[in-house]
This record gives structure tokens, sequence and C-alpha cells, in this order.
């Protein structure tokens, strides 16, 4: 049997000066180890993903190449000049950029500080603006894994399902991190999550926030308005005074509304409020 391999591949960790500051997965040692075709399905859908982190970091890997570039446009301007400490501090910049270390955007030299200044603002931006994609890529990851662990299960494949599961789990500080975000592991946590924004047919909405003790209050009260319980990961029964239970289906965890009926047929939909 294989060892479970969740290492980073040279080409993925290569230039992600930006994605190791908020950290990888780490698979806990110990988990175990992957049978031959475990094996094989899991570095198949490890490579899915290194593909998909590979086009969402493109542009960091071009802007780092341009940076290079102009690094040593002005290492090559300074010794036509015969500036020899200005040299030096470029190859120092140069070897602390290879090294992993952003630049500070500071220097004795203008333009050396200019280019630091403009790297880290144009990083700044791509790192906000890839954080969607990066979420959604390692909760597609996740989502594989943990089909993986469910079929491997229920073939009897017991060490391997255990394995592939732990590596499942430590996806989650990751998302979570890059989110800002609780990672919804389950029903319970997509509802205690939010508030809710509920809505009777043909009446104006109102929010819900539920709590722990399995009541909800409406809007900024205090005051208990509906009891509330999960069945099965799929439904969830809300008890409303004037109409009773009230029986939400749950599609999926990343469901952005629920529709609802009470057993008199009365319609009603629920949704994360704004």
């Amino acid at each position: 049997m294989k060892p479970l391999r969740f290492v980073p591949s040279s080409r993925l960790a290569a230039g992600l000066l930006w994605f190791t500051s908020i950290g990888l997965p780490v698979h806990h040692a110990g988990a175990g180890e992957l049978s031959p075709a475990a094996q094989l399905e899991h570095d198949l859908i490890s490579g899915t993903r290194d593909d998909n982190l590979k086009k969402i970091r493109q542009p960091v890997v071009d802007l780092d190449t341009k940076y290079k570039a102009a690094l040593e446009k002005r290492r090559v301007e300074a010794q036509d000049a015969g500036k020899l400490d200005l040299v030096e501090q470029i190859d120092g910049a140069i070897k602390s950029f290879a090294d992993g270390t952003p630049p500070a955007g500071e220097s004795t030299d203008p333009e050396l500080a200019k280019l630091g200044k403009v790297y880290i603002e144009q990083r700044a931006k791509l790192e906000a603006s890839s954080k969607p994609a990066l979420v959604e890529a390692w909760t597609f990851h996740r989502r594989k894994l943990e089909a993986l662990v469910t079929r491997l299960t229920k073939e009897g494949k017991i060490e391997d399902a255990k394995a592939v599961r732990d590596e499942a789990a430590s996806i989650d500080d990751t998302i979570a991190k890059l989110s800002g975000k609780q990672v919804i592991k389950s029903a319970r946590d997509l509802i205690l999550s939010t508030k809710w924004e509920v809505k009777p047919q043909g009446e104006r909405p109102w929010t819900v926030k539920f709590r722990e003790n399995g009541t909800a209050s409406r809007g900024d009260e205090t005051a208990v308005v509906w009891k509330w319980k999960i069945e099965d990961e799929k439904v969830l029964w809300c008890h409303w005074i004037s109409s009773g239970w009230i029986k939400f289906e749950i599609p999926d965890l990343s469901a952005s509304k629920f529709e609802g009926v009470s057993k008199g047929g009365e319609k009603w939909s629920m949704s994360p409020a704004n």
C-alpha cells in the first residue's frame, strides 16, 4: 500500500507568496495508507485540484514575472551607471523575493521603492479578487473527497475511507481563512450561521434568527417565536403559532433558498437575509 500523498507539488507551490500566507491544508500524519486503487482515484481528484488552483493563481504568477523582470532591468541600469551599492541592494531584493519574501516597498532608490509599492498594491488586489474562486475550488475538492469517503465505506475499504476523511476535514481551516466564515458541515451549521428572511405566501418578509437551543426570534427581538428541529439533514421543521409545523426542504448545504409548506398547505420561503 502506498502512503496517502498530500504534499503540494512543486509546480503548485512555486510562486505562491500570497497563497502560503493563508496556509495549505496539511494531511494528518499517521492517518494511514491508501490501497493502490484508492490512491489512484485520490491522485486524480488532487490533480483536478492542482489544475484549478493553478488557473486561479496564474495572474499572481504573471505579476511575479513582471516584478522580477523590472528588478533585473533596474539592476542593468544601476550597473551601467556604476552604482555598486544599488546593484547590491537590487541583488538582495531579487534573492529575497526568490526566497519567498514580498518586497517591503521601501528603498533609498526611488525607482526600486516604486516597484515594490506597485507590486504590493497589485498583489493585494489579486488576493482579494481571487478569494471567492479559491473558496469554490477548495470546497469542490472537499466534496470530491467526501464522495470518495462514502464510496470507499460502501465498498468496505474502511481504512482507506478514514484516511481520506481526515484529509477532507483538514481542508476546513483553509476554507474558513479564505472566506472569513465558519465552514458549513451540517444543516444545523447552515441554519445557525446567519439570519434568515422568511416569507409566508402573500405576505411581507421578516427576519428570523435561530438559536442553539431549538428556538428562534423575530428580527432583533429576544422573545421566542419559533421552535425548530432538523430531520435527517434534509428537512427543517419550524413551528409557527398560526400555522403549526412548517416543513422546509434542504436540497443541499449550498442552497440559497428553502421552500416550505405547512400541514394546512400554506406555502413559505426562507433565504439568507442581506
